[in-house]
């Protein structure tokens, strides 16, 4: 439970009105009405806009509540995808390599391939092609 206090510790640092509701049962559906409202798209197409969004996902997914963390992590995913149409390329990898984290903890193991495969590629796109080890962190 360490992890999820220091999750609630940065999140409590960028936003102090998540931290009430992730302990919620109905956490996630609240999230995922609330932060698409409190970060739009232009905020969330570069860090540290996404940062909250971000670790909201990772305490429902350190919590064991993985379907509810790949429902957010989706979301803000589709959230990028908006970013993307009105200013341009958004590099979408970190949801995406999230999602992958949650299909493996539900056992899915071709979708977390397939997660971690969109992942590399959202990575080849940045570096028009080129996969440096040293920066990505798909490629381990």
């Amino acid at each position: 439970m360490a992890q999820s206090d220091g999750i609630l510790q940065e999140i409590e640092s960028l936003d102090a009105e998540l931290v009430p509701i992730l302990a919620q049962t109905d956490s996630a559906w609240k999230l995922a009405e609330l932060l698409p409202t409190k970060y739009p798209p232009e905020i969330v197409a570069k860090p540290p806009g996404d940062r909250a969004w971000e670790l909201a996902g990772l305490y429902l997914l350190r919590a064991g509540r993985s379907h509810e963390a790949l429902g957010l992590f989706w979301a803000l995913y589709l959230q990028m995808l908006k970013a993307q149409e009105k200013s341009g390329r958004v590099h979408k990898g970190m949801p995406l390599v999230w999602m992958s984290d949650c299909f493996r903890q539900l056992g899915f193991p071709v979708h977390t391939k397939r997660y971690l495969m969109l992942t590399l590629c959202e990575d080849a796109l940045q570096d028009k092609g080129i996969i440096r080890p040293e920066i990505t962190g798909i490629y381990f």
